[in-house]
């Protein structure tokens, strides 16, 4: 199921790109969470596990 991941990733896009490989970016969060915005410095709710700023 998970051949070939160690869990370790450099950044972020890494991430992103694994979850998306997996098919899971598309998924709600179980409870959603409350982020900053790395860009604009706003929070907004991340209500899937790929969720961009609003």
């Amino acid at each position: 199921m998970h051949d070939g991941c160690t869990g370790t990733f450099e950044n972020g896009k890494m991430v992103v790109d694994k979850i998306r490989m997996m098919g899971f970016n598309t998924r709600p969060m179980p409870p959603g969470v409350i982020i900053k915005c790395i860009e604009c410095g706003n929070e907004f709710e991340m209500t899937h596990l790929e969720t961009k700023c609003p």
